[in-house]
């Protein structure tokens, strides 16, 4: 009997905890001061950490006080990421990482943002070791 007593408050601890680690979102979300935008709609503002202001930043703004432009080789790709200045960086199209596991390291103030449903990066990956503030989003 005191086996199935504590077996019994074993399981009801473990719904529990199954319960109170449910991802939240709407009106719940609201009432705990996160920023959620509706299910299914896309935005262009920072959600999460990245919209929390503090330390004297305010949220992460990635490449938005640089110049826009456009990578569909690797080779682009790998200058604009690196470069020093903010940029913002449209993928556009595969890029095929060579030699395959390679990673393009991006620096510091940077958005990567993919142009359509075919950006994609095959083969490797971005390498993002000591930087701040860079949005990466639809690839």
């Amino acid at each position: 009997m005191r086996a199935t007593y504590k077996r019994g408050w074993g399981l009801l601890a473990a719904v529990g905890m199954l319960i109170a680690f449910q991802p939240q979102s709407g009106a719940y979300a609201e009432t705990i001061g996160e920023v959620a935008p509706p299910a299914g709609v896309w935005t262009d503002a920072p959600v999460g950490f990245a919209s929390v202001a503090g330390n004297g930043l305010d949220g992460t703004t990635g490449g938005a006080a640089g110049q826009v432009v456009t990578a569909s080789t690797l080779e682009q790709l790998t200058t604009y990421a690196a470069a020093v200045e903010p940029l913002v960086v449209r993928v556009r199209g595969t890029i095929n990482v060579d030699p395959f596991g390679a990673m393009i390291k991006v620096a510091s103030d940077k958005t990567i943002i993919g142009l359509g449903s075919d950006a994609e990066l095959v083969g490797g990956g971005l390498y993002l070791n000591q930087v701040h503030n860079v949005i990466v989003r639809n690839l």
